[in-house]
């Protein structure tokens, strides 16, 4: 495989940070973990949610060339993770450029540039660590130390009134479990061995019976079920041999005790990742993956089947966040409980998503018109505080609210520019012009004075000399792609590369800023003409900073 280009960066001294996990995830990867090595370790840590392990052994495995293309994609949601974004979108571009993946283009666009209105987001408190949650009947169910416990809510909506159900129908731990037919039914996942399996228990004159355990056909792990009553279709997990990578996401019809065999929902959905957590509401299933362009690690996403060979599969960037999002569960009307992941906790939060009475609408552009990406529009500010919008990359931004209103005020202010304010009306749609702030030059003079004894004293003074009297000329050229580079940093916003090349020109005398078409300006400089002579400088430059690194040629 052609290497594009190889990152070499000091790594600092690591510790093992990675989240919490629910016991189906536990129990594949702790079975991937035992014969892990090289790339597939990298991977596992991934898997593991262990991000800052997963970053260092994946810059590792690149630089021994050991990168497949999705590993490009594993190691832009790692970064993402990390809160590395900028570096992110670099791997996600990468990834683009090496992956048949048709539509990931716009996956990356609407990860870091699409509009949305956020849901309001509380975290509930509960009186035992939560894991896995399902639903059913008003009632949360959510496994604890393999004890499935049943919670309902109090008026404020935090979990209550907790108490243990099924503690005398199983004798294993318990996964989770998916309640039907007026709770007189249920898929359960049970852990045995090591090992995940899904059982159906069910209730005769009032009492349960004993398990009976399903798909017994081909060996692997099954768990997270899922029942659509409508459809009376059973969703769960598996990474069952013949599928596309870890957890796939199967469906089986059910006919009373008894189900068909699993269909994989195919590679619009499943990735050779894990997809976990199948939830259908609304006419969309939603599930978790960290196999998809994501946010960071575990992201939500939605799939909708349009007929005649139409579907859409979409990140939830509205719900998402950079911790694991694990599971959503409908909670009524645009509402919804979800699971995420960080360090090592699990918690559960509420999402609501306040209705709709008025949407104000616009633009911004710079001085020469062209559209300005996320800036940000702060609306009724008062101090600086206040609801806001980010814009696309076209520039376009869009505030919704729950209350009507007929004048609007705000302030926007995008990283560069100088801060512009307005006043409109509701019903009209403005167009915001920032001007690019100006940068001043400060000079240092030093003057070393001798006296008679020998001795001497250094007085250093500064001058500001406004940019009307003297601006310093920042070099911004179109890289040779056939030549070596020392990178010293990177950004999208010209403003700040100029102040990058401003901090490092001193340091590193040939810096200059390199402009990609793409919107990316790079702050390097030449690197030689071969391996040795590289390799030499970037050595060198290491004294200086100790992250940069080595942009090679294009082959």
């Amino acid at each position: 495989m052609k290497k594009h280009f190889l990152l070499l960066l000091s790594l600092v001294s690591l510790t093992t940070i990675s989240f919490a996990q629910i016991p189906e995830l536990n129990v594949r990867n702790t079975n991937i973990s035992m014969r892990a090595s090289g790339i597939a370790k990298a991977r596992n840590y991934y898997n593991n949610g262990d991000y800052i392990r997963a970053e260092a052994m994946l810059y590792s495995e690149l630089e021994k060339g050991n990168f497949r293309p999705n590993d490009f994609l594993l190691f832009a949601n790692t970064l993402n993770a990390d809160n590395k974004a900028s570096l992110a979108l670099e791997f996600f571009k990468e990834y683009v450029r090496v992956s048949d993946n048709k539509n990931a283009t716009l996956q990356i666009e609407s990860i870091f540039s699409e509009t949305k209105t956020s849901y309001v987001s509380r975290l509930l408190e509960t009186d035992f660590p939560i894991s896995n949650p399902t639903m059913y009947d008003e009632r949360v169910y959510s496994s604890t130390g393999g004890r499935l416990l049943s919670y309902g809510t109090d008026c404020d909506g935090n979990l209550s009134n907790r108490k243990e159900v099924l503690q005398d129908v199983v004798d294993r731990p318990i996964g989770s479990v998916a309640f039907f037919d007026y709770q007189t039914k249920a898929v359960i996942s049970l852990i045995d061995n090591n090992q995940s399996s899904l059982y159906l228990i069910y209730q005769k004159k009032g009492k349960w019976k004993k398990p009976i355990k399903l798909f017994t056909d081909k060996p692997g792990n099954y768990a997270f079920p899922f029942i659509d009553e409508v459809n009376n279709t059973l969703y769960f997990s598996s990474d069952r041999s013949n599928g596309f990578g870890g957890y796939d996401i199967y469906i089986s019809s059910i006919m009373d005790k008894s189900f068909s065999p699993p269909i994989n929902m195919g590679n619009e959905i499943n990735s050779s990742g894990n997809e976990i957590n199948p939830t259908v509401t609304n006419d969309w299933l939603y599930l978790s993956s960290n196999g998809h362009i994501s946010k960071g690690g575990y992201d939500l996403f939605k799939y909708k089947n349009l007929g005649d060979f139409n579907v859409i599969f979409a990140n939830c960037t509205d719900l998402n966040t950079r911790d694991n999002d694990l599971g959503l569960v409908p909670n009524g009307k645009n509402q919804f409980l979800v699971t995420r992941g960080n360090n090592d906790v699990i918690s559960l939060y509420s999402l609501s998503k306040p209705a709709v009475a008025s949407t104000f609408s616009g633009n911004v552009i710079d001085d020469n018109g062209n559209p300005l990406q996320n800036a940000f529009v702060l609306i009724n500010s008062k101090n600086n505080i206040g609801n806001y919008s980010t814009t696309s990359s076209t520039g376009k931004f869009i505030h919704k609210s729950g209350q009507v209103t007929s004048n609007i005020s705000g302030i926007v202010m995008a990283d560069g520019y100088e801060t512009s304010s307005f006043d409109a009306t509701s019903d009209q749609s403005v167009t915001i012009r920032l001007i690019k702030i100006k940068p001043i030059e400060i000079i240092k003079e030093v003057e070393i004075i001798v006296y008679s004894n020998d001795t001497s004293a250094t007085e250093v003074t500064e001058t500001i000399i406004p940019d009307t009297l003297f601006e310093r000329e920042s070099s911004s050229t179109q890289p040779d792609r056939g030549l070596y580079y020392i990178i010293i940093g990177s950004t999208y916003n010209y403003a700040q590369a100029y102040d990058y090349w401003n901090e490092w020109i001193s340091s590193f005398s040939g810096a200059e800023i390199l402009e990609y078409d793409n919107g990316l300006y790079r702050i390097g400089f030449y690197g030689g003409k071969d391996e040795d002579q590289v390799l030499s400088l970037f050595n060198e430059a290491r004294k200086l900073k100790n992250d940069v690194w080595i942009l090679r040629p294009e082959n």
